[in-house]
């Protein structure tokens, strides 16, 4: 079923709304559209323009006002879900020609990392117990390095995998359609979206669960149920976009973050360095 297959469905159970309510809806639309945070201000302003001139038309500001008094997540319509999980995914979605810089932590587990939004795509990143000494690994479109204490390995000429975050996980998901909204809840005092990630056998009561804010999208909180019972909770401690500076592009190096290691440049050696996935 297509958007407006989804539109026509969505209408026909909802009585249209008064004036009142239209316009109360139009005004509302075009003072708060706003651009989600990390794209571009010319992108947001052709929105605005588009919002604006279909606000024009009273089927579609209908459609507006019953958006915004309706309930999302269970018992929400499938037009206001769809909207949220569409705006959770391009909160994650970075804008070119910077660093993404990410941490999560709880439960004793921490995973960190740095990824450059343009080609060739450097990162950087650590996972694994506070307080431990993580494995940190790096790569770009040639090459994968991985640091153990005191030695940076390296494999020459092979691209690096993409760095698995808790994150990164979630921007997969979406990106590929498993998820569903199941409703609204507050965290720390900050209203957001509850989120469920389907894996490869579907939605289950083991199922990932991201909290996004409502305002700007952004994951505040992963909840991931373990086989055992117990939920681990991981606080979303940065979520920021630097400059590509020449600064901050050294937050994708081991050298840099590591000066005085020995470089092994051994394909060998440094298979046997690779941390587990």
């Amino acid at each position: 079923m297509n958007d407006l297959e989804l539109i026509r469905t969505f209408r026909a159970d909802v009585d249209p709304p008064d004036d009142d309510r239209v316009a109360a809806a139009r005004a509302t639309l075009a003072t708060e559209f706003v651009d989600i945070p990390g794209r571009r201000r010319g992108r947001a302003v052709r929105r605005r323009r588009v919002l604006v001139a279909l606000l024009a038309a009273p089927s579609i500001a209908a459609v507006a006002v019953l958006l915004i008094v309706g309930p999302a997540g269970e018992g929400g319509t499938p037009i206001a879900d769809a909207a949220i999980i569409r705006h959770a995914d391009a909160a994650l979605t970075a804008a070119p020609n910077e660093v993404l810089h990410t941490k999560v932590a709880g439960d004793g587990f921490a995973s960190e990392t740095w990824q450059l939004t343009s080609p060739p795509y450097s990162f950087l990143g650590y996972k694994g117990p506070i307080g431990a000494p993580a494995p940190e690994e790096a790569g770009d479109a040639t090459t994968a390095s991985y640091y153990d204490p005191a030695t940076i390995h390296v494999i020459p000429s092979a691209p690096a995998p993409a760095f698995d975050s808790p994150l990164a996980q979630v921007h997969q998901a979406l990106d590929d359609g498993r998820a569903r909204v199941l409703g609204t809840a507050e965290v720390d005092g900050v209203a957001t979206f509850k989120i469920q990630f389907a894996d490869k056998n579907g939605f289950s009561s083991q199922s990932l669960v991201a909290y996004v804010d409502q305002h700007t999208y952004r994951p505040v909180l992963l909840s991931d149920p373990q086989r055992d019972g117990e939920i681990v909770q991981l606080h979303v401690v940065t979520f920021e976009y630097l400059p590509a500076t020449p600064a901050n592009l050294q937050s994708l190096s081991l050298t840099a973050r590591h000066p005085r290691a020995h470089v092994v440049t051994d394909p060998a050696s440094a298979k046997s360095a690779a941390p587990a996935k």
